[in-house]
C-alpha cells in the first residue's frame, strides 16, 4: 500500500480520491467471499474536492472522480465469530431501522423474514459465501440475521406506540 501511494503524483492527478481494496479479517482469517473482498474504500482524498458524505449509518467519502488503486489495506473487522454475531446487538440493526423509519420506509409481517432470507441468499449464493466454508456460512447467516432484526425493529416502530415513544430519533448514533 505504501508503495502504491508513493507512486502517485498527487500534484498532477485528475482524481479527487483514491480507493484501496480492503482485506476484511475475522481473527487472523481473510474473508474473500460474501462481498467482503475486494471491498474498495476511499482512504486518500483531496479535502478541497472531496468530503465526508452526510450519512448517518456508515461514514463514506463523497468523491466525483475516485481511482481504484492496486493495493490492499488490512481491516481487522472482528476478533472472532462471536463479535460478528454481537454486531446486531451493538444496535447496528436498530440504527438502520430508525433511519428507515425516518425516511418513511414501511414493513409488513413478512418483511423481516423475506429481507433476512434475501440477505442470506445474496451473501451465500450470489457472493459465493459457500466457497468460504464455515466462515462464508457464518458471514451469510450474520447478514441474514442483521437484516431480519432491522426489519423486525422497523415493524415494531410501526406497530407499538410505546416502543416508538421510548426511542430518541434525534440520536441515531
Amino acid at each position: 500500500m505504501v508503495e502504491a501511494i508513493r507512486q502517485l503524483d498527487l500534484s498532477a492527478t485528475e482524481h479527487d480520491a483514491f480507493a484501496f481494496r480492503r482485506r476484511n479479517m475475522i481473527g487472523s482469517r481473510w474473508i474473500r467471499v460474501c462481498g467482503w473482498y475486494p471491498d474498495y474504500c476511499i482512504r486518500l482524498y483531496n479535502r478541497h474536492h472531496a468530503r465526508f458524505a452526510d450519512v448517518k449509518q456508515h461514514a463514506s467519502i463523497g468523491a466525483s472522480n475516485p481511482k481504484r488503486l492496486n493495493a490492499d489495506i488490512v481491516h481487522y473487522s472482528f476478533a472472532n465469530l462471536g463479535q460478528l454475531f454481537a454486531k446486531p446487538g451493538r444496535n447496528f440493526s436498530g440504527r438502520a431501522a430508525k433511519i428507515m423509519f425516518q425516511k418513511g420506509k414501511r414493513a409488513n409481517a413478512f418483511s423481516p423474514f423475506t429481507h433476512g432470507l434475501n440477505a442470506f441468499i445474496r451473501k451465500y449464493i450470489f457472493q459465493r459465501g459457500f466457497m468460504g466454508g464455515v466462515d462464508g456460512m457464518t458471514v451469510a447467516i450474520s447478514a441474514g440475521l442483521n437484516s431480519y432484526l432491522k426489519y423486525a425493529k422497523l415493524l415494531e416502530y410501526q406497530r407499538d406506540p410505546k416502543v416508538l415513544e421510548a426511542e430518541d430519533f434525534k440520536k441515531v448514533w
